[in-house]
């Protein structure tokens, strides 16, 4: 059985500088067709996203693996070994505000978004 990924961790400041809450994310469009991608390359279709929920403070979803795929197979390898872990959010942003979070920093926080995609990553954000 596949291990989930996680999308996002509202309580954590991501690489890019903001907060990303859950909460605020719009998946109609996600859900309709929830593409996973090698590093948001749209080229580089590997498979889907089932299961996608919200854990607590996380956005999370299990993978499933395009079998026909060179670049699937060698990605879900990687996954079962530990190697690869990092997936990452395609978005759109609609909405920003600058929130202050439990220990008093001003933090940018993203209130409403769209998941467009899921990718899995060598790095994530």
């Amino acid at each position: 059985m596949e291990e989930d990924f996680v999308f996002n961790d509202e309580s954590q400041e991501n690489s890019h500088g903001f907060v990303l809450l859950n909460s605020g994310g719009n998946f109609e469009r996600f859900n309709a067709n929830p593409v996973m991608l090698w590093s948001h390359n749209q080229e580089q279709l590997i498979g889907q996203w089932s299961n996608l929920r919200i854990e607590g403070t996380k956005l999370v979803a299990k993978p499933v693996y395009d079998e026909d795929d060179d670049l699937a197979l060698k990605c879900k390898s990687k996954a079962k070994k530990g190697i690869l872990k990092g997936c990452s959010p395609g978005i759109i942003i609609k909405a920003i505000e600058l929130r202050m979070d439990s220990t008093g920093v001003e933090r940018v926080t993203v209130t409403e978004w769209e998941l467009c995609e899921g990718s899995l990553v060598s790095v994530p954000s």
